[in-house]
């Protein structure tokens, strides 16, 4: 279809939005091409397994048209999940179909489904765990073997928090016989809430403690 089309969806699909989500303005954000990850991985190539050749239809026709017509940030070493993640705040609400963002505390709206939820600190945890378990094939994290998210569930539901960085941690080694790597996979997993977070990460291993 001709790209006017595909303009007028983008326009329209954010008129929906903005009605469904009850915000009264917006920022749209779109990551750069610099990425700090790209200085951690070791294990795989972070997103190494997507095909960087064929874009979308109109693709670069609908980047031009966010950056220029519309309220609009284009991250620079970080991708644009990272910023969702600093800028959030209790009077925001982050604009998505990505499961990783559930793992930020706050408000979120699901842009196919239409659902909103309130994601409570805890379950931000329990979602960034449970990523640290099952991985992330989109983007080339391998994660722990055999195991996807209704086992990643269950045996998080089955094991005191304080104690879950441990037992991932000893899948870990098990697996890949490297200490590293999971620092490595959640360096590569965990959205930015600040950008000092790039060179000082959370202590993932010591927050139920």
């Amino acid at each position: 279809e001709p790209v006017s089309h595909a303009l007028h969806n983008v326009r329209h699909t954010l008129e929906r939005i903005m009605e469904e989500s009850q915000c009264n303005e917006y920022v749209m954000v779109l990551s750069g091409k610099d990425n700090y990850r790209y200085t951690v991985d070791v294990t795989l190539p972070y997103k190494g397994n997507r095909d960087k050749l064929h874009k979308p239809v109109h693709y670069d026709a609908i980047r031009e048209y966010i950056e220029t017509r519309h309220p609009c940030i284009v991250t620079d070493a970080l991708e644009g999940d990272d910023m969702l993640g600093i800028m959030q705040t209790p009077d925001t609400v982050i604009c998505s179909i990505d499961k990783d963002l559930l793992m930020i505390e706050g408000m979120h709206y699901n842009i196919n489904s239409g659902k909103a939820v309130h994601v409570e600190v805890a379950d931000g945890w329990r979602s960034f765990y449970k990523q640290l378990i099952t991985g992330d094939s989109t983007d080339n994290i391998p994660g722990i073997k055999g195991m996807g998210s209704v086992k990643a569930e269950k045996l998080l539901l089955n094991t005191p928090s304080m104690f879950w960085w441990e037992l991932i941690s000893d899948m870990y080694v098990k697996q890949y016989n490297d200490p590293w790597v999971i620092w490595e996979q959640a360096y590569l997993l965990w959205i930015l809430r600040d950008m000092s977070e790039i060179t000082t990460p959370p202590k993932w291993d010591k927050f139920f403690q």
